[in-house]
């Protein structure tokens, strides 16, 4: 991809050059004018070349556009084998073809409102999301089509707003460096604070004094039972102990049921130790486990031996220093079980 708009910035420069050379003189002298017609005369139709990079670009859209509908999940193990940066590559290659400004497919794609649509895409990627779930917060029996329509107005509406009242104006102003560089480093500062404070401050304010107090543990769905019971369980204060992609077994090694082999992170090799001093440290009332993760086939011990809930060694299997202090924790609390 980095490639494919290095390409394409060097030709449109290298082609805002030519135009600029070859560009007929309006002062009259008829010297100039004579060779700018010239120049246009001899210049080659490059029918052939048109032609060959409008089949490239038809054939890059059309293959993009296949393998998206053929995907149904993210799961797909191609996906991970070279997919995604097939799709990329063909991607790549698509903006490549659209650079040259030759041919029906770019002038199609050139359009006045396709052009419009591109110009918005990326507020309304950005505002999408948020306008969708405060709709869904506000009214959570919205009917799909009810959501599409309302949500897919307001979206399009503020992305107007954002990209012509904001990021047009901003793009247009003349930012020397006395002023862009401070501005800069301040929005910098901003969003690093932003991001450091604010998960801590939502993680305050999911646990009140004086409430019953609840440990979710499992994958990432633990995180959504977090939030779901301090959004609508008003007698909880909760704890979010969720650690994205990990199970409850520690395990080296998980196998989907696609076979595809994913290696755990350290932090999921971690995550019995983790929970085991979560409990340990806040002593909570109750613990809301999630065990999804843990329905694939693990390789606890890394020696390649793969393991379910359903296998009877499995428990024996869980590592010896890990084992005692989580079932230590547990015994502390009432159990809560979920299917």
């Amino acid at each position: 991809m980095a490639g494919a708009a290095a390409a394409c910035i060097v030709h449109l420069v290298h082609r805002s050059a030519a135009q600029r050379d070859h560009a007929p003189d309006t002062s009259g002298t008829a010297g100039t004018s004579t060779t700018a017609g010239a120049s246009g005369a001899a210049a080659p139709s490059g029918g052939a070349l048109t032609t060959l990079l409008t089949a490239t670009g038809i054939l890059a859209l059309v293959a993009v556009i296949v393998l998206s509908v053929l995907v149904d999940s993210y799961h797909k193990p191609w996906l991970y084998q070279g997919g995604l940066a097939v799709v990329a590559a063909l991607i790549a290659l698509l903006a490549s073809v659209l650079c040259t400004d030759r041919g029906p497919l770019v002038k199609l794609l050139s359009g006045k409102i396709i052009t419009e649509i591109g110009q918005l895409s990326y507020s309304i990627y950005l505002l999408h999301l948020p306008i969708y779930w405060l709709l869904q917060k506000g009214q959570p029996d919205i009917k799909p089509w009810a959501l599409l329509i309302v949500g897919g107005g307001l979206t399009w509406f503020l992305s107007l707003l954002l990209h012509y009242v904001v990021t047009e104006r901003l793009r247009l102003r003349d930012w020397r460096p006395l002023r862009a560089v401070p501005l800069l480093a301040v929005t910098c500062l901003a969003v690093t604070a932003g991001a450091y404070y604010l998960p801590a401050v939502t993680e305050q304010g999911m646990r009140p004094d004086g409430k019953p107090l609840v440990v979710t543990a499992g994958d990432s769905l633990a995180n959504d039972l977090a939030t779901t019971l301090s959004g609508h369980g008003k007698g909880f204060a909760v704890i979010d102990g969720g650690i994205a992609g990990c199970g409850l077994m520690g395990a080296d090694r998980v196998k989907d049921r696609q076979n595809l082999v994913v290696e755990n992170s350290d932090e999921c090799r971690r995550s019995v130790e983790t929970w085991a001093d979560l409990l340990r440290e806040h002593q909570p009332q109750s613990v809301v486990v999630h065990v999804g993760w843990d329905a694939t086939l693990q390789d606890v011990k890394g020696d390649g031996v793969w393991m379910s809930p359903a296998t009877r060694t499995s428990a024996a299997a869980t590592p010896s220093a890990s084992r005692p202090r989580w079932t230590s924790g547990a015994k502390r609390v009432r159990r809560c079980r979920s299917c």
